[in-house]
């Protein structure tokens, strides 16, 4: 299944108040670029304020052919599986 997105910037450290660029899925998960797996996926996260929740869920960006992310796909990894 595929998420469209938002474009948002969101608190990225709740004392300083430093904002991020980062996406929020139709489903609601936040995705933030800088919080990211050692394979590169989005780690899913909720909240707001710059504190943040991870989901467990990770997700992969889809790209149109100009490199351009169109959507945002549902990983599943083999963590998910055997838990």
């Amino acid at each position: 299944m595929e998420y469209s997105f938002v474009k948002i910037k969101v608190p990225s450290c709740f004392s300083t108040r430093q904002m991020e660029h980062g996406y929020r899925l139709s489903n609601g998960v936040l995705l933030i670029p800088s919080q990211r797996d050692t394979k590169g996926y989005y780690l899913g996260a909720v909240g707001l304020d710059g504190m943040y929740l991870h989901t467990g869920t990770r997700f992969q960006a889809v790209y149109d052919e100009q490199q351009h992310i169109q959507a945002f796909r549902k990983v599943i990894t083999n963590e998910m599986l055997t838990t």
